[in-house]
């Protein structure tokens, strides 16, 4: 199952792998992600196994505060 995540506080592409790393440790898998830096926003398209597994982790994570 893919899910799209919009993340704000993102003013450069390092901004935005910081987030990856903590969606990767909470199972999923990064197809595409882009960063927008005018309206300082990053968006990833995230393939995960169990969605409900994936979203419990990720809530666990600093980079779950910065989800639109």
């Amino acid at each position: 199952m893919k899910i799209r995540i919009t993340f704000t506080e993102c003013e450069h592409n390092g901004d935005l792998e910081n987030y990856a790393d903590d969606v990767r440790n909470s199972g999923g898998t990064i197809v595409q992600s882009s960063v927008d830096t005018d309206a300082e926003e990053g968006t990833m398209i995230v393939e995960v196994d169990d969605k409900e597994e994936f979203v419990k982790k990720f809530k666990e994570t600093d980079a779950y505060q910065f989800v639109e």
